[in-house]
């Protein structure tokens, strides 16, 4: 896309609530449909909702919490269906609805449920067979645009998670694109606090984004450009801290970053 068009949709990367300590994390039904209701009002762009730990798994009943976070979240895009084509074009895993996948102008979106916490004796079943998916997901959704040829080059891959696990999936990934001319980014927010890496030798395309708690700094912008922009257009340039651009096609822009009361 260029420069100066809309934005096109929204994701969050999860923990629509904050820590433990706040009344918040009891988790009731009446948190969940107030935060969708706030998307539904006031978003004009189909919005995607990922899981975070704070909202499922750090609940006093995680089974519980899951059963409301679904209601309010799945397949939350649809609110949007008269607004855009893109609900229409979301394609969202059986098995694990909350992973979704869509294209968009040759850039592949790819959401995932990537949580934070740890992997302990207590939930490695869980957690184990929840990775597997999201594996499984990751590796049909590039394989699908790898082996069609009547699919078009696709120019960026962007995943959305909730955290930096699931190592093996973005390994399957490397292995994959590490030498294709394509620019991959994933976007999470575990941490809370901004950073941009490289985690992996010999995967020079790929970066990884954690992005600033919502309270503390605006939403970030990611733009793609279009092949005619980046072979006619001067290089967008490095702008900091706050504008990051990812090999060919990916800006990143924190739009200023943290609000002054957070620095």
């Amino acid at each position: 896309r260029h420069l100066n068009d809309n934005p096109l949709f929204v994701v969050h990367v999860g923990d629509i609530f904050t820590t433990a300590r706040d009344y918040s994390m009891l988790c009731p039904r009446a948190e969940y449909e107030e935060i969708a209701a706030i998307f539904t009002e006031r978003s004009p762009l189909p919005t995607y909702v990922l899981p975070g730990d704070n909202d499922w798994t750090d609940c006093p009943d995680p089974d519980v919490a899951w059963d409301r976070w679904s209601a309010s979240f799945l397949p939350f895009e649809r609110n949007w269906n008269d607004q855009s084509r893109l609900p229409s074009a979301t394609r969202r895993q059986e098995i694990r609805p909350e992973n979704f996948a869509f294209e968009i102008d040759d850039v592949l979106i790819m959401g995932l449920n990537l949580i934070g916490g740890r992997r302990t004796d207590e939930n490695a079943e869980e957690w184990d067979l929840r990775v597997g998916h999201c594996y499984q997901w990751a590796e049909e959704t590039v394989d699908g645009y790898l082996n069609d040829p009547g699919k078009k080059k696709l120019r960026a891959l962007v995943i959305f998670g909730h955290a930096r696990r699931g190592r093996e999936i973005f390994f399957m990934l490397q292995d994959k694109l590490s030498n294709l001319d394509l620019d991959t980014v994933y976007i999470h927010g575990n941490g809370h606090t901004w950073y941009v890496e490289q985690p992996y030798d010999g995967w020079d395309r790929y970066w990884e984004v954690q992005v600033d708690q919502g309270a503390n700094a605006p939403p970030i912008k990611v733009t793609v450009k279009g092949v005619e922009d980046a072979r006619d257009n001067p290089p967008w340039g490095d702008g900091g801290n706050n504008r990051h651009v990812f090999g060919k096609y990916v800006l990143v822009d924190r739009r200023g970053g943290l609000y002054p009361w957070a620095q």
